[in-house]
């Protein structure tokens, strides 16, 4: 819990705020932890990993977010470009981004609680509030934004969309 939040903070992902000073009609959205047990490909313990994630449930259509769907890449095209990379002996690798969601702007405003185990040093933590800054895990929103994020940064980077999968980047 303490290394999700070091890293949470050093990924500036939010910004401690005062509660009276958000007003009285925005609503705050709870802080959840999700816990796991990660294990390598044969069982054996790997570590333990604790995720902060936010209640999406709580989200008000409308007020906290609009659209929440996010593409996903498709089956066959990922068949299809793993099949012509074996065939033209290319290589192939995947990539997993480290808190990959807190990498996209946030583009409303939330609130949320200081989830437990969150001190606010000499002051009373009942009096403050996180706004966010950038998306977080559970924001119902995330996955939408993070992919817009990515997709802008591979364009900019000379990567082509493809039109028969907007997931596919060539």
């Amino acid at each position: 819990m303490m290394k999700e939040i070091k890293d949470l903070n050093k990924a500036q992902v939010w910004e401690l705020e005062e509660r009276d000073k958000i007003g009285k009609d925005k609503k705050i959205i709870k802080a959840i932890w999700s816990f796991k047990c990660k294990r390598l490909l044969d069982g054996t313990y790997l570590k333990h990993k604790a995720r902060l994630c936010a209640h999406g449930g709580m989200q008000i259509a409308g007020e906290h977010y609009w659209d929440t769907y996010s593409l996903v890449v498709q089956w066959m095209m990922l068949c299809f470009m793993m099949t012509i990379s074996q065939v033209l002996g290319l290589n192939s690798q995947s990539i997993d981004f480290t808190l990959a969601y807190t990498q996209a702007l946030i583009d409303i405003e939330i609130y949320l609680e200081l989830p437990a185990g969150f001190e606010v040093e000499g002051r009373e933590k009942s009096k403050f509030v996180l706004r966010l800054k950038k998306d977080l895990y559970g924001l119902k929103q995330a996955g939408l934004s993070w992919f817009e994020t990515l997709r802008a940064y591979l364009l900019e980077q000379g990567f082509m969309q493809s039109k028969s999968d907007p997931c596919f980047f060539h």
